[in-house]
């Protein structure tokens, strides 16, 4: 399996099994219906960032993703999607200069009894498998965690609006400044910035890209 696939599915697959309690219900109209299949289209208002994050390495590409045995649930659809990027290994690459990055978005929405108070719950969960401390201010609540079983080095913001969930995932490796080093991992304040720029363009968003 793919880093990028591991990143990608790893949410889906830590919080798959937890049950979703409601508590004493939030009372809130969900303002989400369901997750679009198209992977184009749920990251299109994310596109300028993540070409950014990429760099020379970017390739036009769908986002698409194979998906888990969760994003069939009926009472939480959710679609995995992103970018490996280079598609091939850069051959020779120069001292410091980028060899890879890693975007994964896992988008995910939340349906039966109490939609609202269940994403909530469905968040406490993600934050708890990613390790998550709270305090960005993305959507209604979110958090910055490491994402489960992931490559090392890599950072993931999640984020509730209403009833929806989404995880932003991002890794990358540039190559040693001196000949036959090992590869260096991206910086995580690096690898924060990106994550969250990208995590809120995509609340800010989502009504244009989540059917009601």
């Amino acid at each position: 399996m793919s880093a990028r696939v591991r990143i990608g599915a790893a949410l889906v697959a830590a919080v798959a099994s937890a049950a979703v309690v409601a508590g004493c219900g939030s009372g809130e109209p969900a303002r989400f219906g369901g997750v679009p299949q198209s992977c184009a289209r749920l990251l299109a208002p994310a596109v300028a960032e993540i070409r950014a994050f990429a760099g020379a390495l970017y390739t036009e590409g769908d986002f698409e993703q194979p998906q888990t045995a969760a994003a069939t649930d009926p009472d939480r659809p959710s679609r995995a999607c992103g970018g490996a990027y280079p598609q091939r290994p850069v051959a020779a690459p120069a001292p410091g200069a980028a060899l890879s990055r890693i975007v994964s978005v896992v988008f995910a929405v939340q349906r039966g009894d109490d939609p609202v108070a269940g994403a909530a719950k469905y968040l406490d969960v993600a934050a708890g498998s990613a390790e998550g401390v709270r305090g960005h201010e993305v959507g209604d609540e979110s958090y910055s965690g490491t994402p489960p079983f992931a490559e090392t080095g890599a950072v993931q913001i999640g984020f509730r609006v209403s009833n929806a969930v989404v995880t932003v995932s991002v890794v990358g490796t540039d190559a040693a400044l001196r000949e036959g080093g090992a590869p260096e991992p991206v910086p995580t304040a690096e690898l924060s910035t990106v994550a969250t720029g990208i995590a809120q363009t995509l609340a800010a968003d989502l009504d244009s890209v989540l059917p009601g």
